[in-house]
């Protein structure tokens, strides 16, 4: 993790504990990730044990998250640490790809080895914060396919007798599919790649910044799934973009009975 500190004149110590720091909004995204799938669970599920994100129990899952945010945070900070052998690695990276000098930056360095009489030979420390950060990601994919599984499972067994139920079932199974893949491409697969990339002891050079922009592409991405796959809020956005008023209400008579009929789409109310 790099900060750049050209505009700010940040001390050392202060540009290292806000590239920590920056790290733990990461964890961050991953544990919030994961419970926003276990409340949609409960949601969809088991709404009458939703008193589990309620009152003071709401205040634990917040303490939780920032818990685990803040271990990664200390485990950044404490375990991967500068030396002579990172300075210049990152030196060399930020004179071919960023035209910048070590002195404008704060970094938390990476790196899985280090030469000792000529060999290269594993980061003991560095080895560690990697298998906690690791241990955090894979409990968050655990947790996202757990309790999207029992979702998909609990939803595809409610029998819609309408036509309508039916098409929303469907339309709720497509975007629980795609908002599970969304975070693996965006987020999953990117971090696994650059980790695997540093275990092999190879870099990606400035690349390297395309998993920080997939990785903040991830929650402006996943709100679009529900706004373009179910069928009632594509319509309403569609009708606030082009401007059109309300939905109708219509008087029709049947056998001399006068009665109102909304003139709806069909989908246009979630049940």
């Amino acid at each position: 993790m790099v900060l750049q500190r050209k505009r700010f004149n940040f001390s050392d110590s202060t540009a290292r504990v806000l590239s920590a720091s920056y790290c733990g909004c990461f964890a961050m995204c991953f544990v919030m990730f994961a419970v926003h799938f276990i409340y949609r669970y409960y949601v969809a599920c088991q709404p009458d044990k939703l008193s589990y994100f309620r009152g003071k129990n709401y205040i634990y899952w917040i303490v939780g998250m920032l818990s685990i945010a803040l271990s990664w945070v200390t485990v950044a900070y404490v375990l991967f640490e500068e030396d002579e052998e990172t300075t210049k690695d990152l030196e060399f990276i930020l004179s071919t790809c960023y035209d910048l000098k070590h002195e404008n930056v704060g970094y938390v360095p990476y790196s899985f080895y280090q030469t000792i009489s000529s060999e290269r030979t594993l980061r003991m420390d560095n080895l560690i914060g990697v298998v906690h950060h690791l241990t955090v990601m894979q409990l968050s994919i655990t947790a996202v396919f757990y309790y999207g599984i029992k979702t998909y499972w609990k939803i595809g067994h409610i029998k819609g007798k309408s036509q309508r139920t039916r098409d929303l079932q469907h339309q709720f199974f497509t975007a629980l599919v795609v908002q599970t893949t969304i975070p693996l491409i965006f987020m999953f697969i990117p971090n696994s790649v650059l980790t695997v990339a540093a275990f092999v002891d190879g870099t990606f050079g400035a690349w390297a910044n395309v998993t920080v922009v997939m990785n903040h592409l991830y929650p402006a991405a996943d709100p679009f799934v529900i706004l373009f796959i179910i069928k009632g809020f594509r319509n309403t956005v569609k009708n606030f973009l082009l401007c059109r008023g309300a939905p109708q209400t219509a008087i029709i008579s049947v056998n001399g009975t006068t009665k109102k009929q909304d003139h709806k789409s069909y989908s246009s109310v979630i049940y």
